[in-house]
């Protein structure tokens, strides 16, 4: 029985220590703090505003993305081996420069053929037409039919007319030499290489895409309330994050057909300044939607406390804490969506 009793004993001691050890990590032991918001109070006697508003355009922020209104897809037009490739992406390239070079020996061949085909019947031809000078002698000497008369004219014009069938054959042949150096048409950036040496490129197949960077744009779709509103010329203000760069662009093309499904119409803004800009950026360009009341007060006086946001009131009682909800941020100043009147007397935070 003492062995049971002193068992249960350190069981229940340990147990104890166990209970001990919980509590204290849990911070038993220390002063508790009451749940509530850690707010620093208001500072009399300082630097104080007044809540006003006033009316300025309003503007809706639309996005959109930089594109480049002159893309060319360079392609082949002969069925050959690429032998060369001579850009790569990023590269610049002026008009009528080479880019990619294909195998031409085959063509080359063929249209050596066609020259030393066209010599020979040349050289009938000239036959033919000696033949027919003769026969015309014979006949108005009666000495020759009619029929033998015909024979020789018609040998001499199926003469001709092979050898202007392969002259045609020939000047084909020697346009598609020409394209087996494939050249730049406009000046401007690589934007891809499609091809490598040794691959079969066939008539449309493309080799390499090309942009000019002095045609960048910015395309965005503006809701049709808003589209409404803009004219060719318009001023819009275009903002590209990426780059931190902000600039003013002008509307020079609106589609007058509006998506039917976005209720939305393609509207293109002129860019002059194009320094730092690629197509694929996103941007953000800034519609005029009309007017709206602005309500804003300097950053200083307004506090953060996680998600929330307050602001100190002079009130005959004394300073009185209020939560406001916010917007945008514009030059110190923080725009009030909710919590703050006209007239409304901040007073600033220690």
């Amino acid at each position: 029985m003492s062995s049971n009793r002193r068992l249960m004993a350190g069981s229940l001691i340990l147990l104890l220590l166990l209970a001990l050890v919980i509590v204290w990590m849990a911070g038993g032991f220390n002063a508790r703090v009451l749940p509530g918001l850690l707010i620093t109070e208001a500072r009399t006697g300082g630097s104080s505003y007044v809540v006003s508003s006033q009316k300025r355009p309003s503007f809706e922020r639309v996005p959109g993305s930089i594109e480049a209104r002159e893309t060319t897809l360079v392609s082949s037009r002969v069925l050959s081996t690429v032998e060369r490739v001579l850009v790569r992406a990023g590269d610049r390239v002026e008009a009528d420069d080479l880019l990619v070079s294909l195998d031409q020996r085959d063509l080359k061949a063929r249209l050596e053929s066609l020259t030393a085909s066209r010599a020979a019947i040349d050289a009938r031809l000239q036959e033919a037409q000696k033949t027919l000078v003769r026969t015309e002698e014979l006949l108005e000497r009666g000495l020759l039919s009619q029929a033998d008369a015909d024979k020789a004219v018609a040998a001499e014009a199926a003469l001709l007319a092979e050898r202007q069938a392969v002259s045609e054959t020939a000047k084909e042949l020697a346009a598609a030499v020409s394209y087996t150096e494939v050249r730049a048409p406009i000046a401007g950036r690589v934007v891809d290489r499609f091809v490598e040496p040794g691959d079969l490129a066939s008539p449309g197949a493309r080799l390499v895409s090309l942009y000019n960077p002095g045609s960048l744009e910015v395309a965005v779709k503006v809701r049709e309330s808003l589209a409404m509103r803009l004219a060719l010329g318009d001023a819009v203000q275009v903002t590209v994050p990426s780059v931190q760069r902000s600039f003013s662009a002008q509307v020079s093309e609106i589609v007058p057909v509006a998506d039917r499904v976005s209720r939305s119409f393609d509207v293109t803004l002129q860019v002059s300044e194009i320094q730092g800009l690629l197509p694929g950026l996103f941007a953000e360009a800034q519609i005029p939607s009309g007017e709206e009341l602005w309500r804003a007060v300097p950053e200083e006086f307004v506090q953060h406390l996680g998600q929330l946001n307050l602001v100190w009131i002079e009130s005959p009682s004394g300073p009185v804490k209020r939560f406001v909800r916010v917007g945008r941020s514009e030059g110190g100043y923080l725009e009030i969506t909710a919590g703050l009147e006209d007239g409304d007397r901040l007073i600033e935070q220690p």
